[in-house]
């Protein structure tokens, strides 16, 4: 609860092991606070307590949440940020769930598919 808070969370203990969430962050986005807080409660029970990092469990939920969907539209410079932003990674280059986001491939193999 105190790592929550500490997030910008205004939260109290209920009876029946509830709680009660009176103020979440303010930065101006509309977040799924329920996933959020379901997530981390799972992540608790599959690890347990003292193997979860509060801030990088919500910052993965969040940017699950902000992920670019399927099928969905992007402005020719929002598509160039993004690739620009990928290249200027770290080189694991994977995605929260620790899928890669990127794969090199040789041209010889390219040339074999087509």
């Amino acid at each position: 609860q105190k790592e929550l808070e500490s997030l910008g969370f205004n939260m109290k203990s209920k009876k029946n092991n509830e709680i009660e969430i009176n103020g979440i962050p303010n930065d101006n986005r509309e977040y799924n606070i329920n996933f959020i807080i379901d997530e981390l409660i799972q992540n608790f029970k599959d690890t347990g307590i003292k193997n979860i990092n509060i801030k990088d469990q919500i910052a993965n939920s969040l940017s699950k949440q902000m992920a670019i969907k399927s099928g969905q539209f992007l402005q020719k410079e929002e598509i160039n940020i993004i690739v620009e932003e990928i290249f200027n990674c770290t080189p694991n280059k994977l995605t929260p769930d620790g899928k890669k986001i990127m794969t090199e491939i040789d041209i010889k193999e390219i040339d074999k598919k087509f």
